[in-house]
């Protein structure tokens, strides 16, 4: 056992890792602040709100359904974004454990990955507003049958009636989806499970691709998603590489996996920062200029190979 401070490339990471949380939530932070208030600017924000007026006209009620679905949809975010945070101190409480843990932290940082991006994803500053409404409905319909799903890995022990209040909530949901012209296309294995909801001609699938997610909001470390899969499923080719057992090569190191780790938080603090900019109109720029700094410095630590000299322009010069 050691104290994570006495590896300069682990202490290193570590702050970063701690830095890159603080600055992250300072922003969030602000971006929520101006919830309370109407949208200015070209946000993704004040173009729903210009589409739903759009929609009231012909539609009043269904309309005052979708505000119901926007104010749910702020509800999920702050839940992802909650989950979120949890496991970035999570990931920081494994970097620093004295036993200089080296798999459990990329378990940890997979499912960070994954609250981060789904809260990308429904928010996305660059679709229609149709397709972000659908996407925070879609996430409210998983949400509900996903209950169902679950019970049933219960088998015989599950609870029946359990089982009918949920059955009965889905029903439910399904009939106020065709009540305010939402189509639904259920999966071909169960009537109460749905693939895809539609609205005014798009149509958006229940199921969230992680790795496409991964491909457009990361799109430089987009290959953190299938390396920390192999952590969390104990896959061969990871666990061979990682401790060593792959022709004798010496495997991670602990200085490797924290700086790995605090690589990827960098990585979605930009994916986050930017789409919560972009979707309620608060400057972000600067946030993420910080953040490529911090990458630089991480890059240069000795022992951390090759420097990253690369420009923040250059840099982000492949994301949207």
């Amino acid at each position: 056992m050691n104290n994570y401070r006495d590896d300069p490339l682990v202490k290193g990471a570590v702050c970063a890792l701690e830095q890159q949380i603080a600055d992250t939530v300072e922003f969030v932070t602000r971006a929520e602040a101006t919830l309370a208030n109407l949208p200015f600017g070209d946000c993704a924000r004040a173009r729903t709100i210009e589409w739903l007026d759009e929609v009231a006209v012909d539609a009043p009620q269904t309309a005052e359904a979708i505000k119901g679905i926007l104010d749910e949809g702020v509800l999920a975010i702050a839940r992802l974004l909650t989950s979120a945070l949890d496991h970035a101190y999570g990931l920081r409480a494994l970097l620093t454990d004295p036993r200089g843990l080296l798999s459990s932290p990329y378990g940890t940082a997979r499912a960070l990955l994954e609250a981060v991006l789904q809260a990308c994803f429904i928010l996305d500053p660059w679709i229609p507003p149709n397709d972000r409404v659908l996407r925070m409905l879609a996430y409210r319909v998983a949400t509900v049958e996903g209950q169902l799903s679950t019970l049933d890995a219960f088998g015989k022990a599950a609870d029946q009636t359990s089982r009918a209040r949920i059955t009965s909530a889905i029903e439910g949901l399904h009939g106020w989806l065709d009540r305010y012209g939402f189509g639904r296309d259920p999966e071909k294995r169960s009537v109460l499970a749905t693939r895809r909801i539609g609205y005014r001609g798009r149509w958006v699938a229940l199921e969230f691709n992680v790795t496409a997610a991964a491909t457009k909001y990361m799109p430089n470390d987009s290959f953190f998603y299938a390396v920390l899969s192999g952590a969390a499923h104990g896959r061969g080719w990871f666990l061979a590489g990682h401790y060593g057992l792959d022709g004798g090569e010496t495997g991670a190191s602990r200085a490797d996996v924290a700086t790995s780790s605090a690589l990827l938080t960098l990585s979605l603090s930009d994916a986050l920062v930017e789409v919560l900019g972009r979707h309620v109109g608060v400057a972000y720029e600067s946030v993420l200029r910080k953040t490529h700094r911090r990458r630089v410095m991480l890059s240069a630590l000795p022992g951390t190979g090759p420097s990253l000299s690369v420009s923040f322009e250059d840099y982000h010069a492949r994301a949207l």
